[in-house]
């Protein structure tokens, strides 16, 4: 694997291969129906968990670096946005950041031939033993492998859920459909407040958008996308609060404990009659059962 990679202290950095390890992720889950890898919320997460497992003390959570400066490598190539062809064609580093990418690159492709190698699942995890075999240490090994495991139930069990199935989770499941709860909420809102419209994705520190239930799972033992709703801590302590709630109509509805002439309640009060953002995905929006039980129970 030809690969050039950044030094410090006598060490090689283990960027490229954890965005590497993160992109076979996504082969597996099934987002690489076309040759397309988008710098988005979703693969910095999970290339963050991966760095997670093998980060030094010198080590910072810099997706931006790894995904820029694979275009070394000749099976990495980066698309520019339309219209920032000149722009792009000036960048020799990605600064460190987010920022020169997300406004200058559209996203990453690979080679034709890697990329129909990546299609079939005994190559990717050939390729996966590989980089984790050849590059790392024996305990590193083992951490990013239970890594990769993790994400393989979690992208499991968020099949189960998309097609709608319920039912009791044991002690060994209640993690695993928790984290694709979140992943399916949070990838359907775009991790982008239902209520207010907050998104912030930064490399190294986790969202401030949280993926809510509807109707609680205490009460339901329900973690289907269409029970959940992405909301920032603040709208996701009112609703369960039952001082906001969405509507069948919907549309945001404001308990009448609040009162809109106090300054402080103000940024609740203003949701009312708002439309909800909702996902793009219509089998992702909120079922109306759901609705009608968090509405009904509006503090009055």
């Amino acid at each position: 694997m030809r690969m050039r990679r950044g030094a410090s202290r006598g060490r090689n950095k283990p960027h490229k291969l954890l965005m590497l390890l993160a992109v076979l992720d996504l082969f597996d889950e099934g987002r690489m129906a076309e040759n397309r890898i988008y710098f988005d919320p979703g693969l910095i997460e999970l290339f963050r968990d991966y760095f997670d497992a093998v980060a030094k003390e010198d080590d910072w959570a810099q997706p931006g670096p790894p995904f820029f400066h694979l275009r070394s490598s000749p099976f990495w190539h980066l698309h520019p946005r339309s219209g920032r062809e000149a722009e792009y064609a000036a960048l020799t580093t990605s600064g460190g950041g987010s920022r020169r990418i997300v406004d200058n690159v559209a996203y990453a492709y690979l080679s034709h031939e890697i990329y129909l190698l990546l299609l079939d699942e005994v190559h990717r995890e050939s390729i996966r033993d590989f980089i984790l075999g050849t590059f790392f240490e024996s305990q590193e090994q083992e951490r990013l492998a239970d890594v990769a495991h993790s994400h393989r139930s979690v992208s499991a069990m968020e099949s189960s859920l998309g097609h709608g199935q319920i039912r009791e989770s044991s002690g060994d499941d209640y993690v695993t459909r928790s984290a694709a709860f979140r992943r399916m909420v949070l990838g359907a809102y775009d991790y982008r407040c239902a209520a207010c419209g907050l998104k912030i994705v930064l490399p190294d520190l986790p969202s401030p958008v949280e993926a809510a239930h509807l109707i609680p799972w205490t009460v339901s033992h329900d973690d289907t996308p269409q029970n959940g709703v992405a909301l920032c801590k603040l709208h996701h302590w009112a609703l369960d609060a039952s001082l906001i709630a969405p509507s069948l109509d919907l549309c945001w509805k404001v308990s009448p404990l609040l009162d809109a002439r106090r300054d402080s309640e103000r940024e609740l009060t203003r949701l009312a009659g708002l439309k909800i953002l909702l996902p793009q995905a219509s089998p992702y929006r909120p079922k109306k059962e759901a609705l009608a039980w968090r509405l009904s129970r509006m503090a009055r």
